[in-house]
């Protein structure tokens, strides 16, 4: 295990937190619920091997969805639910001095439950972290004013499915499902921590029809102050190899961000894909925009995929009644951030920034990029 996943992993193990007031039953009822639905859809995203081949040929890395399909997901009985606070956690922390930036700490915070899940997979090794990248699903609930941050884990047998429940931007409550190996929920069993009401932080979408490259440019500027910060990338667990490539994308002084390319998604493309199931249906359909720039990543190396999954920058918009999915790539200089626009469906719309080496762009022609998913450039 590297320095920073022990250091994490070693605190989660030796402290135990006094609860303070619960969350009504019914709210973790239905977080369980959700987390066994979001169990099935990475089961059958597991199960279909010609999904996991549209972003590797690695067989490790294909071997991850090998152990999502022969999962059996349980009933509730199997289920454990952890509150997590950032904030909690770092004051219990006797002996450590945390200095964040304040958009680090707005991310972590918004992110703890995520990250805990992200170095619990981390410290299996770079090809958990990249099949944790391809097989996980995603959910959102708007209409919250405070939520109280959670992680449920379940048991699945041969894994364990870990859903970070999180109070993000406008409103939004976003459950993000990540596989686990077997016996990671060891690592969660001494925890207790409060159960603490964090409020929505409001974020306003641009004006006029071009606001998308607007918020790119926002969420590559997040990505950029996310991945300078020191503390912000040792608290994600990160390897060497990947802090190296993660210091490369951040070095230098800023010399301003444009957005250089954007693709927009075929509607054509789906009736001529296959698929085995209306699962796989879905989930292509919401989240073709979503999946290029880990396609493009994973084309790179398990390194830079690693790197990508592990450190990113994700807000969320709300009140659209429709919106045209895209991938708009914005030139940071050192590096390219990948910026896809997501729509989540229930008027919540997902922009999410990716880092990429910055000559990323360079290895695919003008057409490479668009065929990969039937997409018009």
């Amino acid at each position: 295990m590297k320095r920073g996943i022990a250091m994490l992993l070693a605190f989660l193990l030796a402290l135990s937190f006094a609860a303070a007031a619960e969350s009504p039953a019914s709210t973790e009822e239905w977080m369980v619920g959700e987390t066994i639905e979001l169990a099935k859809r990475i089961q059958e995203l597991g199960a279909d091997e010609a999904y996991g081949r549209m972003y590797s040929s690695d067989e490790q890395i294909l071997s991850v969805g090998g152990t999502a399909a022969q999962m059996t997901i349980p009933d509730a009985s199997k289920a454990t639910v952890i509150y997590v606070d950032m904030n909690s956690f770092l004051m219990s922390a006797a002996g450590t001095a945390v200095t964040l930036s304040d958009e680090a700490a707005h991310a972590m915070n918004m992110q703890f439950g995520s990250i805990l899940l992200q170095m619990t997979g981390s410290a299996y090794g770079v090809y958990a972290t990249a099949g944790m990248s391809v097989y996980h699903a995603e959910e959102v609930y708007p209409g919250f004013d405070a939520f109280a941050n959670a992680v449920v884990l379940l048991d699945c047998g041969t894994a364990t499915i870990g859903a970070a429940f999180s109070m993000t931007d406008n409103g939004i409550v976003a459950a993000t499902a990540k596989l686990l190996p077997a016996g990671a929920m060891n690592a969660y069993l001494a925890i207790n921590m409060p159960s603490v009401q964090t409020e929505s932080r409001t974020i306003q979408a641009a004006e006029g029809d071009e606001w998308y490259k607007t918020a790119a440019l926002n969420a590559a500027a997040r990505l950029k102050l996310l991945m300078s910060d020191a503390m912000y990338v040792e608290g994600m667990g990160a390897s060497d190899e990947i802090k190296a490539v993660l210091d490369g994308y951040a070095a230098g002084e800023d010399a301003g961000m444009e957005c250089v390319r954007e693709i927009i998604p075929s509607k054509d493309i789906l009736p001529n894909m296959s698929f085995e199931n209306e699962t796989q249906k879905r989930f292509m359909a919401e989240n073709m925009a979503s999946q290029v720039p880990t396609m493009l990543l994973a084309r790179k190396g398990v390194t830079e995929l690693s790197a990508g999954s592990m450190v990113n920058a994700t807000l969320y918009y709300s009140g659209f009644s429709d919106f045209e999915s895209r991938v708009v790539f914005v030139d940071a200089k050192t590096f390219t951030a990948g910026v896809s626009f997501t729509n989540m469906g229930k008027g919540v719309v997902c922009a999410r920034a990716i880092p990429m080496p910055a000559d990323i762009l360079n290895d695919f022609s003008e057409t490479d990029i668009p065929n990969m998913l039937g997409m018009a450039g």
